[in-house]
């Protein structure tokens, strides 16, 4: 095998992965806006999955930011929770 198919091959792998990782990303993102819809705020979602990072992954940048993880899920339709005071919860009476 010479140089250019060497170079070939690896475009090739490259590519495949790279399309992978996008449709695995936009998976993640659906997932991440299921949880917006039951009430999970990003900035929730993204310290829940940081905490699951070895801290070389959170080095090398695999983790996202509650502001990125906002911003897509808005994308995908997914409307701002209602700002202000949040409702009391009652308390349980027996």
């Amino acid at each position: 095998m010479d140089a250019l198919d060497r170079l070939d091959q690896a475009d090739d792998q490259w590519t495949a992965a790279e399309e992978t990782a996008a449709k695995l990303k936009a998976e993640l993102f659906e997932a991440f806006a299921a949880a917006v819809r039951d009430g999970n705020t990003p900035d929730d979602l993204a310290a829940r999955l940081k905490s699951r990072k070895t801290p070389e992954q959170v080095e090398a940048g695999l983790t996202f930011s509650g502001a990125y993880i906002r911003r897509k899920v808005r994308e995908i339709g997914i409307p701002a929770l209602p700002t202000g005071p949040k409702p009391r919860k009652q308390p349980v009476s027996e």
